[in-house]
């Protein structure tokens, strides 16, 4: 990464999310990693609450924070396709308005993305409300496979992605017309891909999952941790959460 430059960029969708954004918010402005080092987009999808005033008025507390106001699109694909085209980091988390991150999850998850040269980096996720995936995260994964690894059990956009491989491959959501668990689209492309890459049991850079939330140019090579090189797959990284979880997160909101 070069001097200056940001490492990552958190994209959250929103629509009226009430109360439920004062915890992710909080926990937005607790991050370890500096703020000149991570941007967070929220994109607007035409909240009728006061969420729109709200967010303008973080942004101009906050130099690191920034609002699109998008019409009315009712689900969370085209807010989150505007976010990453408005992004500038190194890496994209994806959040959703109710979900909240440990202290140090993004700094965390970054680290350990980069030292293993991943292009998808997983934060563990634990259960609030509902039941999430447990295999993926047992053991440490720093170079995992779909042959090796139970990638499919976690397909929720709630990770951190290389920026670069977003736009490379042309992962997007789908726009057209509301797709039910529309994340996993996206997600689904990128683990079918050729090998794919690394998991880890880190108890601070993991995801919480709750109840109440919405939401490529084959590899000729296996990617290998810090492989470079141009025929590298898509590389995958996961922590682990327990009681110091670092993300929480979320999908199936009745409010879109």
């Amino acid at each position: 990464m070069t001097a200056g430059a940001l490492r990552v960029s958190v994209v959250v969708p929103t629509y009226n999310p009430g109360e439920c954004l004062d915890r992710l918010v909080a926990s937005l402005l607790r991050q370890s990693l500096p703020a000149n080092e991570f941007e967070v987009i929220f994109v607007d999808d035409g909240s009728t609450d006061a969420t729109p005033a709200r967010l303008d008025a973080l942004a101009a507390a906050h130099r690191h924070f920034h609002v699109l106001h998008a019409e009315r699109s009712g689900w969370p694909s085209r807010p989150r396709n505007l976010g990453v085209a408005q992004a500038s980091g190194e890496y994209v988390q994806f959040v959703d308005d109710d979900d909240w991150l440990a202290d140090e999850a993004l700094a965390r998850l970054y680290g350990y993305a980069a030292e293993n040269g991943a292009d998808i980096a997983i934060g563990r996720m634990a259960g609030h409300g509902r039941s999430v995936p447990r295999e993926l995260f047992r053991v440490n994964r720093p170079d995992a496979t779909l042959a090796d690894a139970p990638l499919m059990e976690s397909l929720t956009c709630h990770k951190m992605f290389r920026r670069a491989f977003l736009s490379q491959h042309d992962l997007r959501f789908p726009e057209e017309g509301r797709k039910r668990l529309e994340d996993h689209h996206l997600v689904t492309r990128a683990t079918t891909s050729p090998p794919l890459g690394s998991s880890r049991r880190d108890t601070s850079a993991a995801c919480v999952r709750s109840s109440t939330s919405s939401t490529r140019t084959p590899s000729r090579v296996r990617c290998v941790t810090g492989c470079t090189s141009g025929g590298c797959a898509s590389r995958w990284s996961a922590g682990c959460a327990a009681p110091g979880c670092a993300t929480r997160l979320a999908t199936g909101s009745t409010r879109w």
